[in-house]
């Protein structure tokens, strides 16, 4: 027999929609199994990313936008651009390498190609040398 156990966070909910409960709970259940688990301010906090002073610190993520930032200006360009954004680097490099335009269109969650050309390619250079493979 198969159960389902419906927890509302709501009361309200119960009151307002027995009808969806009834159809959802064909089957009551004799016996309801729960797994319980401590809650988050018990559970121990491991930074993805440290402070490198402080070890047993996590970086904000305005520290980790910053420290971006600071690498995009590192980049070259002329001095009358502004700085690369890093979605547009890693845009660029996926292309560069030869990665489908709809495989970047797609993980980057843009709305179309055109925008990813208009926007966010740095450069124009293809993965494959034409000419070297023509003359070849």
């Amino acid at each position: 027999m198969k159960c389902l156990d419906l927890w509302a966070h709501w009361p309200r909910f119960i009151k307002k929609s027995p009808f969806v409960l009834q159809q959802i709970i064909k089957q009551p259940c004799k016996f309801l199994w729960h797994i319980s688990h401590t809650p988050r301010s018990r559970q121990p906090f491991t930074p993805l990313i440290r402070h490198v002073r402080r070890a047993n610190l996590g970086l904000s993520s305005d520290r980790i936008r910053k420290y971006i930032q600071e690498i995009m200006q590192l980049m070259p360009r002329d001095e009358t651009q502004p700085p690369y954004k890093a979605r547009a680097v890693g845009t660029t490099a996926a292309l560069e390498k030869g990665i489908p335009l709809d495989d970047v269109v797609t993980h980057g969650n843009w709305s179309s190609p055109a925008i990813v050309e208009a926007f966010y390619r740095i450069s124009r250079s293809l993965a494959n040398n034409f000419t070297t493979a023509i003359l070849s």
